[in-house]
């Protein structure tokens, strides 16, 4: 059986902490583009994994809160391949702009 996987990427205001906007893409190049976390759970839920950049400590934080049930997908978090991929930048900082 293959094992799915979604990338995805979400923006949280910065002052207010609230959900702005959320993304994802599946292998099937299906996505979603969206500002309801309802939607977004039911395109994301069905994955074996969900991989995007300090999902770990950021995106999950925020929008898990928010899902009706629990995500049954294991996260995968590249800010931790981040040093192999770029060693001569091996940690950036992740700083938001004013959107």
């Amino acid at each position: 059986m293959t094992k799915s996987i979604v990338y995805i990427d979400s923006e949280i205001g910065i002052e207010d902490k609230k959900i702005k906007d959320l993304g994802a893409i599946k292998e099937n190049r299906s996505s979603i583009h969206t500002s309801s976390v309802r939607d977004f759970y039911a395109f994301i839920s069905d994955a074996d994994f969900v991989c995007g950049h300090n999902i770990v400590h950021h995106d999950l934080v925020y929008l898990t809160r928010h899902f009706e049930k629990p995500l049954r997908a294991e996260p995968v978090d590249t800010l931790y391949l981040s040093p192999l991929l770029v060693p001569c930048r091996p940690y950036h900082r992740l700083l938001k702009d004013d959107k």
